[in-house]
């Protein structure tokens, strides 16, 4: 694809993986992984729209990183992360 994305946690995605198992915290850095380096597809391409909302997610089994894209800078910019149940309840 040529262009080399990148994705960061905010202050509260750093604390809201520290709260989750080992596996899981895991888990979703490396689909993250996945994602950046993928020859298939953009990393935008991975992501879901959320209605009215400025976040996209990505599913990672039952859990949900709540990212922002920030195409200038080709950076996925990860806001939130929790399970499917609650992770949009903080939004």
């Amino acid at each position: 694809m040529g262009e080399e994305w990148n994705y960061r946690f905010t202050k509260q995605a750093r604390e809201d993986l520290r709260m989750l198992d080992e596996e899981t915290a895991t888990r979703i850095v490396e689909k993250l992984e996945d994602v950046i380096t993928s020859e298939f597809r953009k990393p935008p391409d991975w992501l879901e729209p959320l209605s009215d909302l400025k976040y996209q997610k990505l599913r990672v089994g039952k859990y949900r990183a709540l990212i922002v894209v920030i195409r200038d800078d080709n950076v996925l910019e990860v806001h939130q992360v929790g399970h499917r149940r609650n992770v949009y309840d903080r939004l």
